[in-house]
This record gives structure tokens, sequence and C-alpha cells, in this order.
């Protein structure tokens, strides 16, 4: 094979690497639900890098979107109260039925088993089992229970909104008060340092806890804050319960108080789930490609041209010194 040959293709290989190192598919994906009418509503997927203009529909024929959940496992589940169902979705949007709850309530979590607790607007919160087949009742005696979470040691979080309580369970089901005082709790998340935010929306408050229970305000910037998620890199998003979505970044792991504008338009997007973007290369690849067809054919037609001006040039040159033979002779 000509060397002019292989410098092109080895320029598109390594255009496409860096192309693809670079691509918004590797980055993390937020979801968010719009949960605004009785039509019909949104499921909306976000780059977390890029903001609302990478604003795309991931899927847009459910109805009364609540809690959003990933697995760690490029699938989504969505618990839908209007349908006492939880939904898991596959990254292209279809979805299935993954189990039927009475008085299902928000959102849900997974354990390090993969079963998935959900709590339940009658006081309980449900074990599954990873695959939704069987159930058990892993705590009652709730109000309200509006969203679970996982910290770091396994241990589970309940905000219960009538209450205005964080209940904390050990891994036997024994609870014990984490925190009291708080009004109309929803977002529940916590930072790779252990620390829980937790969004009260009627308060206009974001609070977080140490591990100790010790309460600080976060910030007070958001007009009735509501979903809360972290992405890889430590940054906070929050939606505010009427169709914005802010982004709080993460400053060499000092997190910043002041809000940007990450997403607007949605409606009520109460509930916010983020997916971190290392999947498998399969799953990036179709996402790259189906996401940002036209820069990666831009990439190639660019690193092909690129190849065949150094082709042409390579024939240029060496046509020179023969001509310059000939005349010497």
């Amino acid at each position: 094979m000509p060397s002019s040959i292989k410098y092109a293709w080895f320029t598109i290989l390594t255009m496409a690497a860096v192309w693809l190192g670079s691509s918004s598919a590797r980055a993390d994906i937020l979801f968010a639900g719009d949960d605004g009418d009785d039509n019909g509503t949104n499921i909306w997927e976000f780059d977390t890098t890029a903001g609302g203009w990478s604003k795309i529909v991931f899927c847009g024929s459910i109805r009364g979107v609540d809690g959003l959940i990933s697995d760690g496992k490029a699938n989504l589940y969505e618990s839908n109260c209007g349908r006492d169902e939880i939904f898991k979705f596959t990254l292209d949007g279809k979805y299935k039925t993954f189990a039927t709850l009475d008085s299902l309530g928000a959102a849900a979590a997974f354990d390090n088993q993969g079963n998935l607790f959900v709590p339940q607007w009658n006081g309980k919160i449900v074990k599954l089992s990873p695959d939704g087949n069987t159930s058990s009742v892993f705590a009652s005696n709730l109000g309200r229970p509006i969203q679970v979470v996982f910290d770091g040691r396994g241990e589970l979080f309940a905000g219960d909104q009538e209450t205005g309580f964080i209940y904390m369970y050990d891994q036997d089901g024994t609870r014990t008060t984490f925190a009291s005082g708080l009004t109309w709790i929803i977002g529940l998340a916590f930072d790779r340092h252990g620390i829980l935010f937790v969004a009260d929306t009627l308060k206009n408050t974001i609070y977080k806890f140490a591990p100790d229970g010790t309460r600080t305000i976060f910030t007070r910037n958001l007009t009735m804050p509501a979903g809360l998620a972290f992405d890889s890199r430590g940054n906070l998003f929050a939606s505010d319960g009427r169709g914005e979505i802010y982004k709080f970044l993460n400053k060499g792991g000092t997190l910043s108080t002041k809000p940007i504008l990450f997403a607007t338009g949605l409606r009520h997007d109460y509930f916010i789930t983020i997916m971190p973007g290392s999947m498998p290369f399969a799953t990036l690849l179709s996402k790259a490609l189906a996401k940002s067809w036209m820069w990666f054919l831009a990439v190639v037609l660019t690193a092909v041209l690129m190849g065949l001006c150094f082709f042409l040039l390579r024939r240029k040159c060496r046509r020179v010194p023969a001509a310059s033979n000939m005349e010497n002779s």
C-alpha cells in the first residue's frame, strides 16, 4: 500500500479516535421528566457538558413522568404514579413494564446488588429483585416517602414529605431519624464525599447534611428547587419544578453556590437523574453516530482531503528532482 494512502487512513483513524474521545456520547447523560399536562409527556435527554442546546426527546409517549433512576448499566427506570407501574427503558427510548405496585411513590434507588427500593405513598418502601419479579416490604410506618437514595456505605435514606423527616435505614432495615424540621422534601442526592443534599421546595432552599447529620444551607438562589443529581465530575444539577434546570460547578473540589442556567422550557421537571458516560463501546458508538453524524462525516472528509493533498504534494516533490536531473544531463 502506498505510503500516502497509509497516511490518509492513519489520519482518518486518529481523527475519529479524537472525535470519539471528545464526543458528547461519552459525557454523562442527564434525563428529566416533563410532567406538563394530561395529553402526554416527554423524557428529555441532555449532554451534561453541553447544556440546553443538546436537548433531545428520549421518549415522548409516556404520560405522567415521575421519579427517574439509572441502574448503572445503560438502563433508565421511571416510576409512573399515574399507572402504578415502573418502566424500564433502554437507550433507544423503548420501554417495558418492569414492575407494578399499588400506591407507587416517586424516585427509587438501586443497592449494590441490583435490588430496587421503591417508595410508596401508603407509607412503605418496597424491595424489588433485580428482575422485578419478587418484592418484599423493606420498611413501613412512614408518612409519604417521596424519594430514597443510598450512601456509599449501603445505608438507605428516605425523604418523608408528610413529616419533613429524613430517615436512615441500615442494611437490616433498622430505622433512625437522620434529620427533621424540613417542609416539603423532593430531591435527595449524595456527593462523592458522602454529603447529602436535600431540596426543600417550599423553603426555596437546598440544604447539605454532613454524615453526622449537621445541617447547613447550600443555596437559596433557586425558586422551588426540586430534583437533584450529581454528574461524574462532581457538578450538581437541580431542577426547579418550573421547567428549568440549573448547574452548580465543581471547581477544584469546591462546589459553587451560584447556579448557572443549564436548560429551560421543560414545564414541570420535578425529578432528574444522571447516567454515567462510561457505556459499552458499541452503545457509545451508536449514540455518537446518531447524535452527531454530520460532525463525524466532516471529520472523515477533512481527513480524506488532507491525505489527498499529501499524496499530490509527494508526487510533485518527486517530479521536481527528476526534471532537474534531465536538465543537468
